[in-house]
């Protein structure tokens, strides 16, 4: 007799705890059996926002050995795509005066006289952070880079 007391007390114990939790999660905290996560709004849009070329002299030694031509594209967020705009004569300023800058200091131009466009890309991005703010220009696309070489005067 006093098992059969335990196991009725045993199966309405788990009939509560089944009950409760089923309650619970029926009412309480509703679910459809996946997590869900708090619904964000999207990312806003990326734009391109289109730049003149920018054309510097390599400087060598005791004259002008090339001229590099480079026309870049700036990806940011739609929102922001006006304030690049008006600012693109103060862009325009600082990545010529980074590029004239590092060129002359061979920083963007290697060894055998190629462009380094990873540090071209990663120069312009500290200019454009230090012009719009962190974070406004989201990259920088090099659309073109071209090169031309000068010919020593006689």
């Amino acid at each position: 007799m006093k098992a059969l007391k335990f196991l009725f007390i045993l199966l309405m114990l788990g009939g509560m705890g089944f009950g409760g939790w089923f309650a619970y999660n029926k009412y309480i905290n509703p679910s459809d059996g996946t997590a869900k996560e708090a619904e964000k709004p999207p990312p806003p849009p990326i734009v391109q926002v289109r730049m003149a070329p920018i054309s510097v002299s390599v400087i060598g030694t005791d004259r002008a050995e090339q001229t590099v031509s480079i026309l870049v594209s700036l990806e940011t967020e739609a929102p922001q795509q006006a304030m690049v705009k008006a600012n693109m004569p103060r862009l325009s300023d600082a990545f010529l005066s980074t590029m004239y800058i590092g060129v002359n200091n061979r920083q963007i131009v290697r060894k055998d006289g190629l462009i380094n466009i990873s540090a071209v890309k990663e120069k312009l991005g500290v200019a454009a952070d230090r012009v719009l703010g962190p974070g406004v220009v989201k990259n920088i696309l090099v659309q073109s880079a071209t090169q031309h070489a000068l010919e020593p005067r006689q």
